[in-house]
């Protein structure tokens, strides 16, 4: 194996003679070598020489010390880098970044390279000149970063964000190329890091219903907001920012155009700071979906006479203003608390969605448009719960039969619906859907309950709506 010490390439690997000895070959390969793939070409040829029995083409030599009292020598340049302009990284790396700023790419991009340069790639290379950064320095900072804590929460960083590192300073060291500071990008080919394919937790369109039938005796007034997310599978960000006019009743369809959320911008002293404002779809693309009857009907009594505005605004003095994500978690997590439903995040709602209908055996394809997802091979997740896939052939080993009933998944694609402990549950089964049948649907209910707004279960913010009488339903409007 070919290692880098003090900026000299090194050999060191076992071999076995033609009279059968173990025998181990270690040299230094001097100042000449000065890539990665030229080491290992010489050690290749080293190898074969010596076990074909030839003369040794080296000799044992000891290990590299280093004596505290004595400076390493300084770590030469590649070859292929002689004569060009000097220059660290680290100052290299800021003025690439205040090239880049937005408009020149969007502030979020901005954003993350400005971190990802801060906390990791100025620490690591900062100090060293660009010509003397080698293949063996980026694929020991690659190591170094699998186990670096992350900078919020516990863990180390993951594969992913590794990858995306590493990208960024590939990305740094091209333009260093066209600038005229290098001739070789030593990080551009780089085996990426393993990535796993991250598991994900959805409900079955039982356990929907009985969500739905929750909130409308718990957050009644929430209850529209939910409704169009489980039915529509938007994003989170693209239902806050729905407007009346995006909405087409009369053809059961919703424009998707729009999307509210973070951003980040420079301040003053070139810091990103974040900001929170509509911008374009994930996508950058516009697409139409179908709503359901039940999503038209209660959007109809919703949205009552308005022509314009935020479709889910805050009240009072506060019109016009775009709820927060979290003033949206905090009913949807009191509505699962007060049921027997796995503890799910308010993304996992688009993943429901998107499982529900697969299962239901709707095309990929088709799943994907309504999704906005860049590439089929994000919606291919759920290709699993389709109701032909190579998941279920197994079934014909029992005569075809299937299971008693509909099978759900939560991490792995294999959710129970069943709170594990419950007392009575029996294998498949979904707790709170006894009677299911002969009960309203939740929409009913909603529909034929008193008080019909988005705030009726916030005290503070429902004592300034204006209350107005329709007939026997007393409306809020905002």
């Amino acid at each position: 194996m070919a290692r880098c010490r003090n900026g000299v390439w090194w050999t060191d690997f076992r071999y076995q003679d033609p009279q059968g000895r173990r025998l181990r070959c270690q040299k230094s390969l001097g100042p000449e070598v000065a890539t990665e793939a030229e080491a290992e070409r010489l050690e290749r040829h080293m190898r074969a020489d010596l076990e074909r029995g030839g003369a040794p083409a080296v000799t044992e030599a000891p290990r590299p010390t280093s004596s505290p009292s004595v400076a390493a020598p300084p770590r030469p340049t590649t070859p292929t880098n002689e004569g060009l302009p000097a220059a660290a990284f680290s100052g290299y790396a800021r003025v690439w970044l205040n090239a880049k700023r937005p408009p020149i790419v969007s502030a979020k991009q901005w954003a993350l390279s400005e971190s990802i340069l801060t906390h990791h790639l100025i620490p690591a290379l900062g100090k060293q000149q660009l010509a003397a950064i080698t293949r063996a320095d980026v694929k020991a900072l690659q190591r170094k970063l699998l186990d670096t804590p992350k900078q919020r929460g516990a863990g180390k960083l993951s594969p992913k964000t590794v990858n995306t590192i590493v990208a960024l300073l590939g990305t740094i060291l091209r333009d260093a190329i066209e600038d005229g500071y290098l001739r070789e990008n030593v990080a551009a080919g780089l085996r990426p890091v393993k990535v796993q394919r991250p598991s994900f937790a959805f409900y079955t369109a039982e356990q929907t219903e009985v969500f739905l039938r929750a909130c409308v005796e718990e957050a009644p007034a929430w209850f529209p907001f939910y409704l169009l997310a489980f039915r529509a599978g938007m994003r989170m960000g693209e239902i806050l920012a729905l407007r009346v006019e995006d909405l087409d009743l009369n053809r059961a369809s919703v424009t998707v155009e729009r999307s509210y959320g973070g951003a980040y911008e420079p301040d003053e002293d070139d810091a990103p700071r974040r900001v929170y404002q509509e911008g374009p779809t994930k996508g950058r693309a516009v697409r139409h979906i179908g709503l359901t009857a039940d999503v038209v009907d209660v959007l109809r009594v919703f949205v009552g006479r308005r022509k314009s505005g935020l479709l889910f605004c805050r009240p009072g003095d506060f019109e016009d203003t775009h709820y927060s994500i979290r003033q949206v978690e905090r009913p949807f997590h009191r509505v699962i608390k007060a049921t027997d439903l796995p503890r799910l995040r308010l993304h996992d709602i688009r993943h429901s969605f998107a499982s529900q209908l697969v299962m239901a055996g709707v095309p990929l394809r088709q799943v994907q448009e309504l999704c906005g997802h860049s590439t089929i091979e994000v919606t291919e997740r759920y290709a699993h719960l389709a109701p032909g896939s190579a998941v279920r052939a197994v079934d014909a080993l029992i005569g075809g039969r299937a299971p008693a009933s509909p099978r759900s998944g939560d991490t792995a694609g294999d959710i129970a619906g069943v709170a594990p402990g419950k007392a009575g549950a029996t294998p498949g089964s979904v707790v709170g859907v006894t009677g299911f049948e002969a009960r309203p649907s939740a929409v009913e209910s909603w529909l034929a309950s008193p008080v019909i707004g988005l705030h009726g279960d916030d005290p503070l913010i429902a004592s300034r709506a204006v209350e107005r009488t329709e007939g026997k339903r007393l409306v809020r409007s905002w």
